[in-house]
């Protein structure tokens, strides 16, 4: 409450009343839910800010009118029971409110409703809701009540409503009878939170409760794996991600109980779109793989992994078919076989990437650890396998980290002690699972051991809490660090045993698994030198980076000289900065922070332990730049990047350049930052290039509150060189928001598609500046036409010049999205997996394809030309249907003899073109009949080759739609816009321009053959 009231009172009146009903609103659907009612996750997480644009614009109050915030909930188990919670506007309720309410129940055919009100209602009022107590149950909050949710203490015991038969069942084994039972007043401040009624039966659990994770981090567009998800504490997490918005794959060891988990789930108000099941048996590596090979398939990045699934114990020795003692494989190795495959995963997530590992104290049991007899049969024991297990869990927990910080991974990887959990794998001990203590210690087990959801709050914290920020290689119990087996202290035997885990789960054989990376993938280099924002300051501080950062470098400016620069200073040093990116290699991805050059943010928030810290100056010159707390913290890897003395001596000499264009009816640089409230500029964004940071980081530099980019979508692209490469819309946006958070995240940000030239840009009255390339300068102009015919201000405008890239050629050419595409073609987008031909006197097999008239011919004619075999699978397939063959046969009986030509006895295959390709059904059968029968006489031609290739071209149309690409080493594909495909086919086969689009639409779209193809080409690109 005291977080509440300090909030509160810093604003004014108004906003602080509206304050107040955004929390008591949000409680009053806390309380709801707590109930059983359905409440969506965007009502109970509404931010303030969506609520004053909700509620907050009323122009005769200027704040919400309480009415308004009324609402209607239906129970989840039974939609028929309603509640209707009604906020009064009068501040002392009266007879008149109670009788409104009471009609608006009787018209939504209700009987329950609950009154926020502002005063305690008059004596008369109360008389009145008691009277209509046999038929509506009026309840009563005042508002000061519902300012805190009053169960979310740590004091607050968990209430729990138990079902009739539960009831039953709980009077029946302890032989006594309902009125025995203790008894709950009405009037309790936690039985009116829950709305209890007569007859109901609460059950409390306090005892053993421990630490509770209450922190509002949000998930939503976040992804996790969570092992062992289908009970226990596995289930609880995969429950509280969802209920943040996150998407999670729930690994289970059996799909059917997984369902049902889902099952349980969706019921207690979880997505079922945001839950996803794939199978994984820890007892097997081969299980392991696949569920790794099926994560890939499904997502490119992951923001988190629990890995959770474990045995606890086994009747007598067993090994895995792996050859790996049965706790050991399960608990650990499979585990460490997970964690690595994952982590390039993990890397690509937002943030940093978390891995938590649920371990257990038992690991403190543990006195020896000698991983060259683990498996061995005198070496075991059930309990003893199960606390080795837990102890190299940890050991693996600590090594990873360090490893994970020297190779640059933004990853943390931490384990945790969930507690004493009564959960399936506690009931695994057979004194533990018997019947005897099921029925007579089973019932009190809530007294002194933790449930499901408590055992949940500790990995739930090493997941998500922003507390823990970098924190790595740590052991956790109840959500604090904890000590550990002193055989984790011991570094050489972390090292050992993390070797002998890779070989053990054959991670050494895969050069992916074990590759180290001998650059950093993130660096932040902090300027301090005047002579560093000059442009040969900052071309050689970047090409002495690239030495020692392959991945983003993050540029910040101190604070001190910031105030040495004036704003024609800064302007310049944007452009020399990414005039000089654009000739470096391009794995660097240069980011200029935007918000410590207009002092709105700490040039020092990109630091942390995994990113490489590079200097303009010696460590010892900067004085207090670092505080005795960030020098304890200080990055593994420092570099100072030292000048030349000739370099230093040229410092003074000035470059101008020209950052805005000097055109008729547009602003000139300004003299100041920033300048304006609400800026936007649009653009296509494709393939972001230096070009499009520097546009965006000019736009960031003129705002200080609001940006909107609009992205060009649909129709807008249709005209553009090779437009079929363009990245998906919202990947685009994606790509740019991130950009623009990671470089400024001061600035509210609204990224939306647009598919004309204006966008918002015509309509919105808050924009006061427009930001473009002297490329888009008369579409900026058009802007401002179209909001003058509309009444509204015209906006400022700024045309800003193009950053220009000398080649190796000496030539100078403008940054281009289109020549990013371009370098597409002929590259490998996608490689393949594994030869399918793997014999090495077998070729390698290229299936080439593509759209009708989109010019295979031509590249197996240039392919040919080089040494590789053609088979032409078209040429093949005329031949399939020859007279007197099987094939011609059931033509004619599918298809009559209207397809054969009188004269020559052939198909016909102009008859039967017009017939299949006008009906999909005929279509289908065709392909049934034929496909089978070119691929076996593929397969006949390859085996009776007699003169060996290294390469065979396999050209077949039909390649992905006949699921041939199984059959091939690598799809190559060929594809011209559809426009130029029905031109070359009305030019070509005298087709009219509907035929040639029907023709067209029974193949497969440009975009189903890009995806499943490894190499693009594309004849009008002239790649070839």
């Amino acid at each position: 409450l005291s977080c509440v009231v300090t909030v509160v009172f810093f604003m004014a009146e108004d906003d602080r009343e509206i304050f107040r009903l955004w929390k008591i609103r949000q409680n009053a659907f806390q309380m709801c839910r707590d109930r059983g009612f359905l409440v969506t996750s965007y009502e109970l997480d509404q931010s303030f800010e969506d609520f004053v644009r909700q509620y907050g614009d009323r122009p005769s109050e200027g704040k919400p009118a309480r009415s308004d915030l009324s609402f209607l909930v239906s129970h989840e188990e039974d939609a028929a029971e309603n509640l209707f919670v009604y906020f009064a506007d009068e501040r002392k309720v009266g007879i008149k409110t109670i009788k409104n309410v009471c009609l608006r129940l009787q018209s939504e055919n209700m009987s329950r409703a609950i009154m926020i009100v502002q005063e305690p209602m008059t004596a008369i009022a109360r008389h009145s809701v008691a009277d209509l107590s046999p038929k509506y149950k009026l309840e009563q909050f005042l508002e000061a009540e519902l300012m805190v949710n009053i169960i979310r203490h740590e004091l607050v015991p968990r209430h729990v409503i138990m079902s009739s038969k539960e009831k039953d069942e709980l009077l029946d084994r302890y032989k006594i009878k309902e009125h025995q039972l203790p008894r709950i007043q009405s009037t309790d401040p936690v039985a009116r939170y829950y709305g209890v009624v007569r007859g109901q039966l609460y059950l409390f659990s306090f005892y053993f409760k421990g630490s509770q994770f209450y922190g509002k981090e949000k998930c939503k567009g976040r992804i996790y794996v969570v092992t062992g998800a289908n009970s226990g504490i596995g289930k609880e997490i995969v429950r509280e991600l969802n209920y943040r918005g996150a998407v999670v794959y729930m690994a289970c060891r059996s799909m059917e109980k997984g369902y049902s988990a889902i099952d349980d789930l969706v019921k207690l108000g979880c997505s079922a779109d945001r839950l996803h099941i794939l199978e994984l048996d820890q007892s097997s590596f081969e299980s392991v793989k696949a569920f790794v090979d099926k994560l890939n398939n499904l997502t490119n990045k992951l923001d988190g992994i629990v890995l959770n699934a474990g045995v606890m114990y086994v009747p007598r020795y067993q090994l895995t078919k792996d050859g790996h003692e049965y706790i050991w494989q399960v608990n650990y190795l499979s585990a460490v076989l997970l964690c690595e495959s994952l982590i390039p995963l993990l890397e690509k997530c937002r943030d940093e990437g978390r891995v938590v590992i649920i371990s257990s104290n038992a690991h403190l049991w543990i006195n020896d650890l000698n991983i060259y007899s683990i498996d061995r049969r005198n070496y075991w024991s059930s309990v003893k396998a199960y606390g080795r297990s837990k102890l190299a869990q940890v050991m693996y927990t600590v090594a990873r980290s360090a490893m994970l910080r020297r190779e640059g991974y933004l990853v943390t990887i931490n384990a945790c002690h969930p507690g004493v959990v009564n959960t399936p794998l506690f009931r695994q001990v057979p004194i533990l699972g018997s019947s005897t203590f099921q029925s007579v210690i089973a019932p009190f087990a809530w007294y002194f051991l933790k449930n499901a959801k408590d055992g949940a709050q500790t990995p739930l914290y090493c997941l998500l809490s922003k507390e823990l920020g970098s924190v790595s290689g740590k052991y956790f119990c109840e959500m604090k660090q904890a000590e550990v087996n002193p055989l984790v202290e011991n570094s050489e035997a972390r090292q050992a045993l993390f070797e002998y885990s890779l070989e053990a789960c054959n991670l050494f054989k895969d050069e992916k698994a074990v590759l180290r990376f001998q650059m950093n993938s993130t660096g932040l280099l902090i300027l301090t030198q005047r002579s560093s924002t000059l442009k040969i300051g900052i071309e050689f501080l970047l090409l002495k980076a690239c030495q020692h950062v392959k991945g983003t470098l993050f540029i910040s400016v101190h604070e001190n000289l910031v105030r040495q620069l004036t704003t024609e200073n800064i302007w310049n040093f944007v452009q020399h900065t990414y005039n000089a990116s654009c000739s470096l290699d391009k794995s660097l991805d240069v980011r200029l922070m935007v918000d410590s050059l207009k002092r709105v943010g700490d040039y020092k928030r990109k630091l942390n332990p995994e990113t490489c810290l590079l200097l303009d100056c010696d460590l010892s010159q900067l004085g207090d730049f670092f505080t005795s707390k960030e020098r304890l913290h200080l990055p593994m890897q420092m570099v100072m990047l030292h000048f030349d003395k000739q370099l230093a001596d040229m410092s003074g000499l000035p470059t101008q350049m020209t950052t805005f264009c000097s055109m008729e009816k547009f602003s000139k640089a300004p003299q100041t930052l920033p300048m304006y409230k609400h800026i936007v500029l649009g653009g296509t964004f494709d393939r972001m290039h230096d070009g499009h940071k520097f546009l965006l980081t000019i736009a960031l530099l003129l705002t200080k509150r609001q940006l909107t980019c609009g992205i060009t979508c649909g129709s807008m692209l249709t005209n553009k060189f090779l437009s079929e490469l363009i990245q998906p819309v919202k990947e685009r946006c994606k790509i740019v928001e991130q950009f623009l958070t990671d470089v400024d995240p001061s600035v509210r940000l609204d990224i939306v598609p647009i598919e004309d030239s204006f966008g918002p840009s015509i309509d919105d009255a808050s924009m006061d500046c427009i930001v473009g390339s002297e490329e888009t300068a008369s579409g900026i102009l058009r802007v401002n036409e179209k909001r003058k015919n509309k009444n509204l201000p015209e906006l400022a405008a700024y045309a800003v010049s193009l950053l220009q890239v000398t080649q190796k050629n000496d030539g100078v050419n403008k940054l281009s999205s289109s020549e990013a595409r371009k370098q597409l073609l002929g590259s490998t987008l996608r490689p393949f997996e594994k030869l399918k031909s793997k014999s090495e006197s077998k070729p390698f097999i290229i299936g080439l394809t593509g759209g009708i008239a989109s010019g295979k011919s031509k590249i197996a004619e240039y392919l040919n030309h080089w040494g590789a075999c053609v088979i032409d699978c078209d040429k093949i397939g005329h031949q399939s249907y020859s007279p007197n063959t099987v094939v011609y046969e059931k033509l004619v009986n599918t298809f009559g003899k209207r397809i054969v030509n009188q004269c020559t006895g052939e198909i016909d295959r102009g008859c039967l073109g017009k017939i299949v390709f006008s009906n999909p059904a005929a279509l289908k059968e065709l392909n049934e009949i034929v496909w089978p029968e070119i691929l076996s006489l593929v397969k006949f031609q390859l085996d009776s080759m007699k003169e060996r290739k290294k390469i065979v071209v396999i050209e077949a149309a039909v390649l992905i739609q006949a699921g041939w690409q199984n059959f091939v080493d690598e799809v190559w594909a060929s594809f011209i816009p559809v426009d130029e495909a029905v031109k070359r086919l009305v030019e070509r086969n005298k087709l009219t321009e509907e035929d040639a689009r029907r023709r067209l639409n029974a193949q497969l779209s440009n975009d189903e053959i890009i995806k499943n193809s490894h190499v693009l080409m594309a004849q009008c690109a002239n790649n070839l």
